[in-house]
């Protein structure tokens, strides 16, 4: 996994996120099904984080594993 690719799964990820199992949030650490996301961004493009809000979101169809062991790197490397 590299952490330093990972925003580019953040972003213009709708389709991506709504086939992924779970979804995972790298700024506030939440990890949620998809079906709990209402609200996007980018022209509907970009899912938000139904938590805080953030774009700072990932599904497990982007290629990375999403459990808390994961985000917490992605957010001590992305904040």
């Amino acid at each position: 996994m590299d952490i330093r690719l990972a925003s580019q799964y953040s972003i213009y990820n709708r389709k991506q996120v709504e086939a992924s199992e779970k979804a995972g949030c790298y700024y506030c650490l939440s990890i949620f099904s998809p079906e709990e996301i209402s609200d996007y961004c980018d022209d509907g493009t970009t899912v938000l984080c139904p938590k805080c809000g953030i774009d700072s979101l990932l599904g497990s169809q982007s290629g990375y594993t999403i459990d808390l062991a994961t985000i917490k790197k992605l957010k001590q490397y992305w904040f």
